[in-house]
């Protein structure tokens, strides 16, 4: 990147600090903070879910003692230093790949942002409205970061490079910086980028799931260093991103129709426990598995075919060693709907890899690129065609899948999915959250201390 190019960078991206610096609450548009809101309640009911998970009850066994600013979210009601806590739950809020993400750019925005938010605010004695307003303002600008420096293909992981930049950005927002300081946190975070392999989590190395909580723990550093004047320069994000990972950037993406363009309408939630890019052969084969053959089931079928865009042929581990490796395996995903005929958290578990019954319907799956290409929002669509034992067929498709935003789920879908997601563990959880979703004038006003204690009350 020229240095010229790389200048234009640097005053976009101080443009939009200056915008991050400003943006109050009232500023938001009614429906971009109800979407925040979801994407708070989704990715903490997410955390909660993975409480059960053996690394992740080691992980919290290591964090450190004696600090007890923020909440971790997985059933006790423990707390840490707010870099520790913030850096657990997102590592919770990843692990069964139920948390929300956005179609228009690969970056799992809210992942970055909410618990790095909460546990700030928490420590911090700040609002739930200021929670909401720093939710914004990071997904705002961790997303625009990711629109405007583009990859011709995925090589590294967007947890390991966006997440240091969201939590700068969060933060930023809740300590109050001014436009300078703002820009100088986005600069030093962005040099804490990390280069994690994309392919990693096809592989099923659980590291892939750690990355957002280290990066989450270094916008923390980024943020101290850059309040104690340890900064980048203006150029440090063109100068990593492009210089370093091979980005191309367009810059006027960093700014173009602030505040009146709102990622949070451009995202996705999920229910289904694995990669988005699956989501369409996950519908397709639930429908499927609803209309079997007369006398037929799955050990009946000889073949089965995955017609999918790009994206799903990269995704062909046959041998997933991990149920990290089977939410990135398009022949397990298949093969576990349709053995089991759903796709929550436990039709991808550890258990599942060795499934006899999976093991050979994962070895009968071919994939096939989709065609011809379709525009968005079907780019990624999805064909299943089975081939039985007698030569008989059937198919189906799905051209979008759906919680994205041409196909959004109600508020009260997503309600539901967090009240599943955190029952047996809060079971307050539900109501609490009904709160946030109105928009409660008082709620607005209350301390996340008092909110979080509200949401992990036992009975």
């Amino acid at each position: 990147m020229s240095e010229g190019a790389s200048e234009i960078a640097g005053e976009a991206i101080a443009q939009l600090a200056e915008w991050a610096s400003s943006l109050s609450l009232d500023a938001i548009a009614d429906d971009v903070k109800r979407s925040a809101a979801l994407v708070i309640a989704d990715n903490l009911a997410c955390a909660a879910r993975s409480r059960k998970e053996p690394e992740l009850r080691a992980l919290k066994q290591r964090l450190p003692h004696g600090v007890e600013e923020a909440t971790v979210f997985l059933g006790d009601g423990a707390k840490t230093d707010r870099a520790s806590a913030a850096m657990i739950n997102a590592i919770a809020s990843n692990w069964c790949q139920l948390d929300e993400g956005h179609r228009q750019v690969m970056c799992h925005a809210g992942l970055y942002v909410v618990p790095t938010a909460m546990a700030e605010a928490e420590a911090a004695g700040r609002t739930m409205g200021d929670a909401l307003r720093a939710t914004v303002a990071g997904y705002e600008v961790v997303c625009r970061f990711a629109k405007a420096f583009g990859f011709s293909r995925p090589t590294v992981h967007p947890h390991a490079l966006w997440s240091p930049l969201g939590a700068a950005a969060a933060i930023a927002a809740l300590r109050g910086f001014d436009p300078g300081r703002w820009t100088d946190s986005l600069a030093t975070a962005a040099t804490m980028a990390g280069g994690g392999p994309f392919g990693h989590a096809v592989q099923g190395a659980l590291v892939a799931n750690g990355w957002a909580g280290i990066g989450v723990a270094n916008g923390f550093r980024a943020v101290d260093l850059a309040e104690c004047r340890i900064t980048g320069t203006p150029i440090s994000a063109s100068e990593v991103l492009c210089g370093v990972f091979g980005a191309t950037l367009k810059s006027g993406l960093l700014v173009e129709g602030l505040g009146e363009e709102w990622a949070l309408r451009g995202n996705y939630h999920k229910i289904h426990s694995c990669a988005q890019q699956s989501h369409a052969a996950v519908e397709a084969m639930l429908a499927l598995t609803r209309r079997w053959p007369v006398g037929k089931g799955p050990a009946d079928v000889r073949r089965i075919v995955v017609e999918g865009h790009p994206l799903t042929l990269m995704m062909d581990n046959r041998n997933p060693p991990t149920a990290l490796a089977a939410r990135f395996s398009i022949p397990h995903i298949v093969a576990a709907v349709a053995t089991l005929g759903r796709a929550d958290a436990a039709a991808f578990a550890t258990e599942t890899l060795a499934d006899a019954e999976i093991v050979r319907l994962r070895r009968v799956v071919e994939l096939k690129l989709l065609e011809p290409p379709l525009p968005a929002p079907h780019d990624r669509a999805a064909r299943i065609s089975l081939v039985f034992d007698d030569g008989a067929t059937t198919s189906e498709e799905c051209l979008s899948a759906e919680g994205g935003p041409d196909r959004p789920f109600s508020a009260s879908r997503i309600l539901e999915k967090c009240t599943t997601l955190t029952e047996g563990v809060y079971p307050h959880f539900g109501t609490q959250v009904s709160r946030l979703l109105a928009f409660e004038r008082d709620l607005c006003c209350e301390p996340v201390a008092k909110f979080v204690r509200s949401l992990i009350e036992p009975s």
